[in-house]
């Protein structure tokens, strides 16, 4: 760089250095406004746990819901540098989607074009 480019910079950073910083302070006023409206209170739930777990199973949530946990999986896969083909059953058990409905893991094979390796 030219020298007197350099020398403008130092005396521009020496003058930005010697000006006090003054902080505008925050206004409290209408906090509540700002807050939004107040939360409420979840209710207990008379349902047990475990149905509620069923309630979220991939299986009940849909095919996207399925698509979306392989693809979580697949990506964890391919991070740890794991790079052996798996078949569509495969994947769906190593990701511990066992209840997913046939209709679905077809879905997987035609229509997203999950592709199925065979093995020899």
């Amino acid at each position: 760089m030219d020298a007197s480019l350099l020398r403008e910079r130092e005396a521009f950073l020496r003058r930005a250095k010697a000006l006090p910083v003054v902080e505008k302070p925050r206004a409290v006023s209408n906090a509540v406004n700002d807050l939004g409206p107040p939360p409420t209170k979840r209710i207990a739930s008379s349902v047990p746990s475990d149905l509620r777990s069923a309630e979220l199973r991939p299986a009940l949530q849909g095919k996207f819901a399925v698509l979306s946990s392989v693809v979580k999986y697949m990506k964890q896969r391919h991070l740890e540098r794991d790079t052996h083909p798996l078949t569509v059953e495969e994947i769906l058990e190593e990701a511990r989607l066992h209840d997913t409905p046939q209709s679905t893991i077809r879905w997987l094979e035609e229509e997203v074009g999950l592709i199925v390796v065979t093995k020899e």
